[in-house]
Formats: structure tokens, C-alpha cells, sequence
């Protein structure tokens, strides 16, 4: 007799913990594109409809990208990637898209 209230305690303290997880709703957004520059680009956009302050890192220095996040959280701007020597064409897409007046 006490074996099995013991055992109904059990079952239900563990369907009020997994429970909530099973009704959670399970959707994965995923934000696509061909190539670094554009995911960046279309993650701005899906974040900031417009965007007067954006901060531009060089996407070939990963630890630069992540170093700027704090940075660009404070400023509530988007973090756009771009080539070292030039402005990629789907960030300078990008920053006309956003209406940018002023990269940091």
C-alpha cells in the first residue's frame, strides 16, 4: 500500500516537470541567406525595421564579430559584416535597405 502511493507521488511530481515542455511550442525561425554577409543583413533587418546607427566588423574575424555585440547592444544597433579592404554588396544592400546615417 505505501509502495504504490509512493509511486503515484512519483508519477505525478514527474508529469508536472515534463509536462510544460511538452506543450511548449517548438518553432525554429531561421534566418537564411547565401552567404555571411546576407544572414548578417537579414538579421538586421528582422530586428530593426530601420537602423540610423549600425555597427560594421570585418566578417572574417569571428572573435571581432562577438567582441562588438556588447558594444552594439548598448548603441541598440544591428551588427552588419563586411570584407576588410571593400564594402560587400549585401551590406552596402543592407545599409540602404535599414536607412543608416552613421556606421561604427
Amino acid at each position: 500500500m505505501r509502495f504504490s502511493i509512493k509511486c503515484l507521488v512519483l508519477i505525478g511530481i514527474s508529469l508536472c516537470l515534463y509536462a510544460p515542455s511538452v506543450f511548449a511550442q517548438h518553432t525554429v525561425s531561421r534566418i537564411e541567406g547565401n552567404n555571411r554577409y546576407e544572414v548578417a543583413v537579414n538579421a538586421a533587418k528582422r530586428g530593426w525595421p530601420e537602423a540610423s546607427i549600425v555597427v560594421l566588423v570585418g566578417g572574417d574575424a569571428y572573435a571581432d564579430a562577438l567582441s562588438a555585440v556588447p558594444y552594439a547592444f548598448e548603441q541598440g544597433a544591428p551588427v552588419l559584416l563586411t570584407n576588410t579592404g571593400s564594402l560587400s554588396g549585401a551590406t552596402k544592400s543592407g545599409l540602404q535597405q535599414l536607412k543608416t546615417k552613421r556606421d561604427v
